[in-house]
C-alpha cells in the first residue's frame, strides 16, 4: 500500500537551517516500498537514515587520512589532492559546470580509494552506475539547477559535465546506448499530462526528452539486463517505448502492489490484502507466489533487489531500546528457500543494493547529530556482514552509493560540510578487500515490543470521564496518557506520554476539553463512518485519537511533529502533539481531514486526478511528496494566499495553493484547504498585506478565489459521495 507522509511544520529544518511554522508534508516515493498501512505525518525536519551501532570504534577511519590499527583498509581523505589541477567542462549551452579537482591516484588494491575527480561544490542528488567503469554523479547548486558528472574510476578522471534541463530530475539509469535516464512528471495549466524522460549522450551531453501520456503519475525504474525501462503505477506495470509508446506489461494482483527488478529479467510484486501479504515471482510468463515470507515474523514493509536475494525489511520502534529496529528476511530469489532471518540494523538508516550484486552496503546515521555516520558492507548470499565498518566524517549529511558493475565496486558519493560550503566527492570501495564474516543478530520480536506494562498514572484516571464522554457522544476513542503505549503506530516513529515528561492534570484536562469542543462540532454521525469495510476487505474500527506530548520521526531526521495520520491494525489513527491544542486547532482539523481522506480512499473515491490539477499552475506538478525542499519553490509564492502580497500585478485567479505546504502534494493541498476553513482569514499574510485580510470568514475568502473554491467544489462532491453531505458545510466555521 502506498505509504503517505504528511508533515506540520513546528521546528528548524535539520539539514537547512530554515525555520519554518508552517507544516510540510511528503509522500513517500520509495520505488521499492509498499507498506502495509498507510500514514500521515505533519512535521519540520530531515534527514536520511540507520545501520546497527555496535563496533563503530574499531572501523576504518575516512576524516582524517589514516586507516584505524589493525584494520584491513584504507582510508579516504577529506578533500582532494593539493597538487591536483582544476578543470572547468562545458555544458549543454556553454555553461560553466564549475570547478572539478582531478589528480591521478594509484590503482592498487585496497578497500577504500578516493577520487580526485569530483570534489565539487554542491549538494549530492543522485549517483548511478555509468557503465564500463564510469559513475555518472548529479549535485544541486545553490540556483537549485542540477549537473550530471561522468567519472572515469578507473583513470580518476573527468570525463565530462552537463547541466540537466530541469531541476526536479530523478536519476533511474545508464543505458547500453551510453545515455543517462531521468525521469520527471510533465503537464499543462489544465490537467496533469504524464511522465517525461530525458535521455543525455553522456559523451556530448545532448538531451532528448519523450513525453508518455499517461492518467496516472508512473514511478520508473530501469531495468539492465533487458534494458527496459519500466513504470508502475497502482495497479499495474508498464514499459515505456523510445517512440512515446507506454505498454501494459503486468496487471498488479492487489491495486497498491509494487514492483522490483532482479537479474535475469524476474520481476518481483507485492499484494497487501485482506487475505495476507503474498509476494509473487514473475520469470518468462510464470508467476509463483511466496506466501512463506510473508508469513514470517518480518511482514514485508519493503522489498528490495540483491542479487540472488529477494531482502524483505521491516522497520519499528522498540521503546525498550530507544531507537527503530528492521527485521530482514533474505531469501533465494529463484526457490524462495529462506536464507535468513535476522536483525539487520539498529537506528536511522538507508540500504543500498544491486542486481547485479550479492553485496549491499548500510549507511549509519548518527543519532545526536543526524549526519550520516558509517557505512557497512554486507553479503546477502552468506548473510553476513564485515567486521569493520567505515566510519565517514562528523559532516557528512548525505551519502548515496552505487554499484560498478563492470569492476565489481562500489561507488559511494558524499556531500560534507554545510550551506553554501557544502561539497561533494567520489570514493570507491572494494568489497574484496573486507573480511565479510560477522553474522547478523537474531531477529528482533517486535511482538513482545509491542505489548506495554504502562498503564494511565491515578492522576490522570478521573479525565477518563472526558474520555468516556466523547466515545459516546462522537464514536471517537481519545487515548491519553500512557494509554499512547498500548497500540502499535507507524515505522520509526514515537509518540512520547505526557506522563513521561509530567504534564498535569489540569493543564491535561483543558486541552482534552478543547478536544472534545472541536470533535463535537462535527455531525453527529459523522465518525461512526469510520467503522467500516476498507479497499482491501479488512474491517476497520473506527477513529483514535492520540494525545502524546511530542511525535518524532526516528528514520526522517528526528523530526518533532505537529501532528500524524495513518491507518493500520484496523483503525484510523490522528496523533496531535498536545501543545497545539489551542486558537483554532488547525492542527487538528488538519489531521482529521486526512482521516476522512483515508475513508474516501478506501471506499474507492479518488480525488486527485485532471480535475483537481486543472486548478494548479501552469506546467505546475508536486514536489514529488518531498517535505525536504518545499520550501525552497519560491516560484510559486506569488500563487499561494499566505505568501503573496496584496499588490495590482496579482489577480484572483493567479491564487492556487492556500500556502506553500499545498505543493508536496494533492493530500496536503486539500488538508490546507480544509484546515483554512478553520482558521480565520487575516491568519493569511501579514497585516493589511495579506490578501485575506478583508474578508469577514474564511469561506468568503476562498470564495474569492477561483482555483481554491473549484478545489473545494471536488471535496465537496467526494464527500457527499460518501456522507451524503460535506461536514464542513454542517459545522460552524
Amino acid at each position: 500500500m502506498k505509504k503517505t507522509v504528511s508533515i506540520f511544520a513546528a521546528a528548524l529544518l535539520l539539514l537547512t537551517g530554515c525555520a519554518d511554522s508552517s507544516s510540510v508534508t511528503t509522500t513517500d516515493q520509495t520505488a521499492l516500498s509498499a507498506p502495509a498501512e498507510s500514514t500521515l505525518s505533519e512535521t519540520t525536519d530531515t534527514t536520511a537514515a540507520p545501520d546497527d551501532s555496535a563496533e563503530t570504534a574499531s572501523s576504518a577511519d575516512l576524516t582524517d587520512g589514516t586507516a584505524a590499527s589493525g584494520q584491513q583498509t584504507d582510508a579516504v581523505s577529506g578533500t582532494s589532492a593539493e597538487n591536483g589541477q582544476t578543470v572547468t567542462t562545458a555544458t549543454n549551452g556553454g555553461q560553466s559546470s564549475g570547478s572539478v579537482t582531478t589528480a591521478p591516484k594509484s590503482q592498487k588494491k585496497q578497500l577504500i580509494r578516493d577520487l580526485s575527480a569530483l570534489s565539487v561544490k554542491g549538494d549530492l542528488c543522485a549517483v548511478t552506475d555509468g557503465r564500463n567503469g564510469r559513475a555518472v554523479v548529479g549535485c544541486s547548486n545553490d540556483s537549485g539547477g542540477m549537473t550530471a558528472y561522468v567519472i572515469d574510476t578507473a583513470a580518476d578522471r573527468l570525463v565530462t559535465s552537463f547541466k540537466l534541463k530541469y531541476n526536479c530530475e530523478e536519476f533511474l539509469g545508464v543505458t547500453k546506448q551510453n545515455e543517462l535516464i531521468t525521469q520527471r512528471e510533465f503537464g499543462q495549466y489544465d490537467t496533469f499530462e504524464g511522465t517525461e524522460l530525458v535521455y543525455y549522450d553522456l559523451t556530448t551531453g545532448k538531451a532528448q526528452a519523450v513525453n508518455y501520456k499517461t492518467t496516472v503519475y508512473a514511478f520508473a525504474q530501469y531495468e539492465k539486463k533487458t534494458d527496459t525501462v519500466y513504470g508502475y503505477t497502482r495497479d499495474k506495470l508498464y514499459t515505456f517505448g523510445r517512440d512515446g509508446s507506454f505498454r501494459t506489461a503486468a496487471n498488479s494482483s492487489y491495486y497498491d502492489g509494487g514492483f522490483c527488478f532482479f537479474a535475469d529479467g524476474i520481476i518481483v510484486d507485492k499484494e497487501y490484502g485482506a487475505a495476507g501479504n503474498t509476494i509473487h515471482v514473475r520469470q518468462s510468463g510464470q508467476t509463483k507466489d511466496l506466501w512463506d515470507l510473508a508469513e514470517s515474523q518480518t511482514d514485508p514493509v519493503e522489498l528490495t533487489a540483491s542479487g540472488s536475494a529477494m531482502l524483505i525489511t521491516k522497520t519499528a520502534y522498540v521503546e525498550a531500546k530507544g531507537c527503530s529496529v528492521t527485521n530482514a528476511v533474505i531469501s533465494d530469489l529463484h526457490s524462495g528457500s529462506l536464507r535468513a532471518e535476522c536483525k539487520l540494523t539498529e537506528g536511522a538508516y538507508s540500504l543500498f543494493t544491486a542486481q547485479d550484486s550479492d553485496t549491499a552496503l548500510i549507511a549509519a546515521v548518527d543519532p545526536d547529530s543526524w549526519n550520516m555516520k558509517s557505512l557497512t558492507l554486507f553479503d546477502t548470499k552468506t548473510c553476513k556482514r564485515a567486521k569493520n565498518k567505515i566510519a565517514l566524517k562528523a559532516n557528512t549529511f548525505a551519502v548515496r552509493c552505487c554499484m560498478l558493475k563492470d569492476n565489481g565496486l562500489w561507488a559511494a558519493a558524499v556531500s560534507e560540510g554545510s550551506g553554501s560550503s557544502a561539497r561533494t566527492r567520489v570514493f570507491l570501495i572494494d568489497p574484496t578487500q573486507t573480511d565479510i564474516t560477522r553474522s547478523f543478530d537474531k531477529p528482533y520480536d517486535f511482538s513482545k515490543a509491542s505489548v506495554s506494562t504502562k498503564a494511565l498514572g491515578k492522576e490522570l484516571e478521573p479525565l477518563h470521564e472526558i474520555t468516556e464522554r466523547i466515545l459516546k457522544n462522537t464514536g471517537v476513542h481519545v487515548l491519553i496518557g500512557n494509554e499512547i503505549f498500548t497500540d502499535g503506530y507507524p515505522s520509526n516513529f514515537i509518540l512520547t506520554s505526557c506522563e513521561e515528561e509530567g504534564y498535569g492534570v489540569n493543564a491535561y484536562r483543558d486541552k482534552l476539553l478543547a478536544i472534545e469542543k472541536q470533535l463535537n462540532r462535527y455531525p453527529k454521525d459523522f465518525f461512526r463512518k469510520y467503522v467500516r469495510s476498507s479497499r482491501s476487505g479488512a474491517a476497520m474500527n473506527g477513529l483514535r485519537v492520540f494525545v502524546p506530548i511530542n511525535i518524532t520521526n526516528m528514520q526522517g531526521g528526528g523530526i518533532a511533529a505537529g501532528g500524524l495520520t495513518w491507518q493500520s491494525e484496523g483503525w484510523y489513527n490522528v496523533a496531535v502533539r498536545i501543545d497545539t491544542i489551542e486558537g483554532y486547532n488547525t492542527t487538528l482539523h488538519h489531521e482529521l481531514w486526512h482521516s476522512a481522506d483515508f475513508v474516501l480512499q478506501d471506499a474507492g473515491i479518488d480525488i486527485y486526478d485532471a480535475k483537481w490539477n486543472a486548478h494548479n499552475p501552469k506546467n505546475f506538478t508536486y514536489s514529488t511528496g518531498n517535505y525536504e525542499d518545499y520550501f525552497t519553490h519560491t516560484e510559486y509564492a506569488d500563487q499561494n494566499l499566505k505568501d503573496a502580497a496584496l499588490k495590482a500585478s496579482i489577480s484572483a485567479d493567479e491564487i492556487c495553493f492556500v500556502r506553500d505546504y499545498g505543493i508536496v502534494s494533492g493530500e496536503e493541498d486539500s488538508a490546507i484547504l480544509i484546515e483554512a476553513l478553520f482558521d480565520t482569514p487575516w491568519h493569511f499574510g501579514a497585516g493589511n498585506n495579506s490578501l485575506g485580510y478583508k474578508y469577514k470568514n474564511t469561506k468568503e475568502m476562498i470564495a474569492a478565489f477561483p482555483h481554491l473554491q473549484g478545489k473545494l467544489d471536488l471535496l465537496t462532491a467526494a464527500a457527499k459521495k460518501l456522507w451524503g453531505y460535506a461536514y464542513w458545510e454542517q459545522m460552524s466555521l
